[in-house]
């Protein structure tokens, strides 16, 4: 499984790869996400967030 499909199943589903400055972004549309040491993170209540359902 390539990394953008591991993001998209985690609720991820605006990321991907930037290929300037050979980055990935990792978004979504409902939340201000970001990644902390290395592991993406939802806000704490997003509707995309996986592991809240």
């Amino acid at each position: 499984m390539s990394r953008i499909e591991q993001l998209k199943r985690q609720g991820f589903d605006l990321s991907g790869y930037d290929r300037t400055d050979k980055t990935w972004r990792v978004r979504c549309s409902q939340c201000q996400a970001l990644v902390i040491n290395g592991v993406a993170c939802h806000e704490k209540g997003c509707p995309n967030d996986v592991r809240t359902r």
